[in-house]
């Protein structure tokens, strides 16, 4: 975004929409800032709750069913907002920066996979390989190993089939969480 020029389009209308388990953090922000830098304005923003799934820092919420219910009946009426071209500027949603976003943000920008483990149940299925949509995850001797480009968005926990990777010894026994509306094969299919 920030390598994108707007010469011939800063009046144009600007939208930016995040979901997030509970905070969205800089989400909005940052693409706020951006624009500005180009003199363009963010004129709409908005923050959807989600399911909360990043198995790395806390368990699975039981209510993620009923979460992804109500976000899902909810995204009609955001995208009539934004064919309104309704104003609603980046204020109203931002959230301070708290301890467990600047966490999570120092996590992700890293950009580590160092804390990531195999288990001996693992297959060798090539599912991980598949499912990372940045290609950071090959296979080496039949077992995934990581090329250090990682993002951080767990996929490879949450969809292996004998939950076998894992980060520190914090998810092993913690749930997994995928979409029910995508498929593996729409996932794989969409990272190609």
């Amino acid at each position: 975004m920030s390598e994108m020029s707007l010469e011939k389009s800063k009046n144009a209308y600007f939208f930016a929409v995040t979901g997030c388990g509970n905070i969205s953090g800089v989400a909005l922000t940052v693409p706020a800032k951006i624009l500005a830098k180009k003199g363009a304005t963010l004129n709409f923003a908005e923050k959807i709750i989600m399911v909360e799934n990043y198995v790395a820092m806390y368990k699975m919420n039981e209510r993620n069913s009923e979460k992804y219910q109500i976000a899902t009946d909810n995204i009609p009426a955001l995208v009539q907002k934004i064919v309104a071209k309704t104003q609603q500027p980046v204020g109203k949603v931002n959230e301070p920066l708290n301890i467990s976003t600047a966490i999570g943000q120092k996590l992700i920008y890293a950009r580590k996979d160092k804390g990531f483990n195999v288990s001996d149940s693992c297959t060798g299925c090539r599912t991980c390989e598949a499912v990372c949509p940045v290609s950071n995850i090959v296979m080496k001797n039949k077992k995934p190993s990581f090329k250090h480009n990682c993002e951080q968005c767990m996929a490879c926990v949450q969809w292996c089939p004998k939950q076998a990777i894992n980060y520190k010894n914090k998810t092993q026994s913690r749930g997994r969480y995928t979409n029910p509306s995508i498929s593996l094969k729409e996932l794989i299919d969409g990272n190609k």
